[in-house]
């Protein structure tokens, strides 16, 4: 007998070969030998039990193999001659099952008519099926192992600074814990996350796919554990490896899709991927539904357009491999490998790794883009090969001017006999404007970013009387995304100013957080803008990163107006310029130095640091036209 851990394939192919084998009893690829017996109750088989075959030496040999997780016992016969040669080969996979507890799919106990039925009907299947009550014994011991089981089960494994939203279509609405505008952009994180596990497992691999289906729940902020992972993933699948090219890899991904929009078939088959992302238009017609496949090889190198005669490994779990929920196309690959990790197990091995379960970026998202069935577009995918345009909305130094300005004409300019008074300006006409001239920028192809320049505080009564409320009221109906900080934000000290940037940030229903920026701001350790200022802020626009820096005026700022004891600012060039290499080694390389320094030294600085794109001054009150 040679008791091996080759496989089938290679039994079959190797060991069967060899001179005096008689018995060849294999592991390894979990296959299912049996009979139309076996297949009767749903069960796939890799061929006879026992299958029969020729050795070396030109004589029978009998080779069997028992399936895999106790779920079978091979019960192999074989008869020999007076030489010790195999005469025959008998026997069938064993099934022993419980007669007592079997239930409707309802959970409902079946009556003992139905149940005789039930076991009549598998007694008559060659023998194969056997009761068996569990051995008090056996079970005796398997309890205590269960029980740590359990406890095993409530291990912490992770931790998850910020919940991670379930879904299944972007938008769709599966969570529990998230709003559908969380999701419908690119998907739900949570099993954009699992399809990020299971190729970082299958180490082989170059991709991963994993069906929404297939994943469960949100993961939620606070402890991970292993009853978290299985809760998530609660299916009997394990991760396998196989061989697509890449032209196989978009004609599954429309497959899925197509199932998923498919009355006939389940939105758990949206497709969540790893190391490879797509643009999904559900409104198109099969074929043209998913477009600008990109692969980045386990996230190590650069994102390169798909390569349709290259081969790609891709994990996934071993349900869908098998062609379920529409991924007809993995029938068509090669090589498949299963590892026989089960999937739960792969995210349990994942998180222990990791220890720490965020978001991944949107970068990594599969979904990088998402029109729905109704044509409605949730978000768009720059193009990177394409001319990348911004419009910079602007303004800087009102100093709590907010109701507008009058400008008089002169008559004799239009010949007539009295000049003209023209109301311009103030909140109010420029909240009207700059929406308009942010619809006009959208619509030519420009992303929009809108800025403030400081010096927002002091000059007028309104701030004499609301201490920055109106003008915090006033700035959220313009909502810009970011403000520098001028030297005027420091007239009457750290908390009068700390107290105006709450104000700003006070107004969500009109306008998100404002990042206020201020790279060259130190404040001292008790002052209470500890925490309020950044140095940067990167926006992505247009499927591009933006990265803005704020600079405000050192001497002006430390000399003329009030800083609290301890806030210094530092040199304006060299911050600036390391505030701008630390961006572009971040991967961003549009840069825009948001300053509050003057038009001049703008000029005469700014302008000559390696890197910068675009200069957005204040504090000189410059009109430039």
């Amino acid at each position: 007998i040679l008791l091996t851990h080759i496989g089938y394939d290679l039994d079959m192919t190797w060991m069967v070969g060899l001179n005096g084998v008689d018995i060849v009893i294999g592991g390894d690829s979990h296959t299912l030998l049996g009979d139309d017996n076996t297949r009767t109750v749903g069960f796939n088989t890799g061929g006879a039990y026992p299958t029969e075959a020729t050795n070396g030496n030109g004589k029978k040999v009998c080779v069997a193999t028992a399936w895999e997780y106790t779920k079978a016992i091979g019960h192999l016969t074989v008869e020999f001659d007076a030489n010790g040669d195999v005469t025959s080969c008998g026997g069938s996979p064993k099934f022993g099952f419980d007669d007592t507890s079997m239930t409707f799919t309802d959970n409902t106990a079946l009556n003992s008519t139905v149940a005789g039925m039930v076991r009549d009907y598998l007694a008559g299947l060659g023998g194969q099926w056997v009761v068996a009550a569990k051995d008090s014994a056996t079970q005796s011991a398997l309890t205590t192992y269960a029980s740590q089981v359990s406890a095993l089960k409530e291990q912490t494994i992770a931790t998850v600074p910020s919940a991670l939203c379930f879904d299944r279509f972007p938008g769709m609405g599966r969570s529990t814990i998230c709003t559908r505008q969380m999701t419908q952009k690119h998907g739900g994180a949570a099993c954009q996350l699992v399809a990020h596990a299971f190729m970082t497992v299958a180490r082989t691999s170059h991709i991963a796919i994993q069906q929404a289906g297939g994943c469960r729940t949100d993961i939620e902020s606070g402890n991970f554990t292993v009853d978290d992972a299985y809760t998530m993933l609660p299916f009997s699948n394990t991760l396998v490896t196989l061989a697509l090219t890449g032209a196989q890899v978009k004609a599954l991904l429309e497959d899925a899709l197509d199932f998923a929009l498919s009355p006939s078939g389940s939105s758990g088959a949206y497709p969540y991927a790893s190391g490879l992302r797509f643009a999904v238009d559900a409104s198109q017609a099969k074929g043209s539904r998913i477009s600008r496949v990109e692969v980045n090889a386990r996230l190590t190198g650069q994102w390169a357009a798909i390569n349709n005669t290259a081969s790609y490994s891709v994990a996934t779990n071993d349900y869908i491999a098998g062609g379920k929920d529409g991924y007809f196309t993995f029938s068509s690959g090669t090589g498949l490998v299963n590892t026989f990790i089960e999937y739960a197990e792969g995210l349990v091995q994942y998180s222990r790794t990791v220890k720490t379960l965020v978001e991944p970026p949107v970068s990594e998202f599969s979904t990088q883009a998402y029109t729905n069935s109704s044509g409605y577009v949730f978000s768009t995918w720059a193009d990177p090969s394409a001319q990348f345009k911004l419009a910079v909305l602007h303004m800087n130094d009102h100093h709590s001017h907010l109701a507008g300005e009058r400008m008089t004409l002169p008559a004799d300019r239009f010949g007539f006999k009295n000049d003209v008074h023209v109301d311009y300006g103030g909140y109010p006409r420029l909240a009207t404007a700059i929406g308009a001239m942010k619809a006009a920028a959208m619509s030519s192809g420009h992303g929009v970013l809108k800025l403030h320049g400081g010096d927002a505080m002091t000059g007028s009564s309104y701030w004499s009387l609301f201490k920055g409320v109106a003008d915090a009221t006033m700035m959220a109906h313009l909502c810009f995304d970011a403000m520098a900080l001028g030297n005027h934000e420091f007239d009457e000290g750290d908390a009068v100013l700390a107290n105006f940037l709450t104000l700003l940030n006070n107004h969500t229903s009109l306008c998100p957080t404002m990042p206020i920026l201020g790279a060259n701001v130190v404040p001292g350790a008790s002052s209470p803008l500890v925490g309020k200022i950044a140095n940067s802020s990167t926006f992505t626009v247009n499927g591009q990163l933006v990265g803005v820096v704020g600079i405000d005026t050192q001497k002006k700022t430390m000399q003329s107006s009030s800083p609290s004891a301890g806030t210094v600012l530092t040199d304006e060039r060299a911050t600036a310029q390391a505030q701008i290499d630390s961006l572009i080694a971040a991967g961003v390389n549009k840069i825009i130095l948001l300053t509050h320094i003057g038009y001049d030294l703008d000029m005469t600085w700014m302008v000559g640091l390696n890197g910068v794109d675009i200069v957005i001054g204040g504090d000189s009150h410059t009109l430039l036209g």
